[in-house]
């Protein structure tokens, strides 16, 4: 197919085209840019996870599909990708929001809360909120998602000894509450994307854990959460929320970082006659 007069197409800071090609760039590097014919691009923004405490899983960082959304020929935009909480306290969750430009901001995932035997914390809220912590009955209350990116973290709970945490919430489900006979809440499942060609999911809550009296832990979400800790639960192995997925941390784990994807849909410009994408990760992060 012949080229239009004025070509679009998607430009990293080093000023090579994009044509056709999924490129990686790190958000650290300078502005993304737009060639002189482009006019939309479907736009992917995924914030940093939560971090799962001793006791809840963490929340999914927010989720937010810009789908057509108009961009100016020419231009450069300011892109922030954001890093997941390295936390596993309520008290200091540092997830980052992530942002394309001056569209809506997703908000960084909310941290699970902390569990003690004569006490329980609620997760705080994010993107996707923390799942609560197991404790005094009733448990911790999860933390709440931001209207359109995420849900609301699954409540703590305890019966007798047995102190459960609840996940973190996820993009396209709130997570798991603590139940009373000794198992943990899952993490809410992430949400699919195809911006960068295939089918990937994002923004998966972390499954809760805790520190006594509870010997089964939660599992991760589908999209980047991670599996739930307890001292007590040797069949699954503790993991952080998986980075630029946005995943929230399993109990007692760090967030995943977020990522942001802009893909320029085929035909919609003058000049481009093939699907082309650039993906944004946080800091040093890598993507294979």
């Amino acid at each position: 197919m012949p080229r239009g007069t004025l070509n679009g197409g998607l430009t990293g800071p080093t000023a090579t085209y994009s044509f056709g090609k999924i490129t990686t760039i790190k958000a650290t590097q300078p502005a993304f840019k737009t060639q002189p014919g482009t006019a939309n691009a479907d736009i992917l923004v995924v914030a940093g996870g939560g971090g799962g405490a001793p006791g809840g899983g963490g929340g999914a960082g927010g989720f937010l599909q810009h789908p057509n959304s108009p961009v100016s020929a020419a231009s450069s935009y300011t892109v922030t990708v954001g890093a997941g909480s390295t936390s596993t306290s309520r008290n200091t969750g540092n997830a980052g929001n992530s942002q394309f430009g001056t569209l809506t901001a997703s908000v960084g995932g909310g941290q699970g809360g902390d569990q003690g035997p004569h006490y329980n914390n609620p997760g705080t809220p994010g993107g996707s909120g923390g799942g609560g912590s197991g404790g005094n009955s009733p448990g911790g209350s999860g933390g709440s998602g931001t209207g359109g990116q995420g849900n609301s973290g699954g409540s703590g709970g305890r019966n007798g000894i047995y102190m459960t945490g609840g996940g973190g919430g996820g993009a396209s489900g709130g997570g798991s509450s603590g139940s009373s006979n000794s198992y943990s809440g899952d993490g809410g499942n992430g949400s699919p994307s195809t911006y960068t060609g295939t089918d990937v999911t994002y923004a998966g809550g972390g499954g809760g854990g805790g520190r006594s009296g509870c010997p089964t832990a939660g599992d991760g979400g589908t999209g980047g959460g991670g599996t739930g800790y307890h001292p007590n639960d040797s069949s699954r192995t503790p993991s952080a929320g998986t980075a630029n997925t946005g995943g929230g941390g399993g109990a007692n784990n760090q967030g995943g970082s977020g990522i942001v994807v802009v893909k320029e849909i085929a035909g919609s410009s003058p000049g481009v006659w093939n699907t082309a994408a650039l993906r944004y990760l946080a800091g040093n992060e890598t993507l294979e």
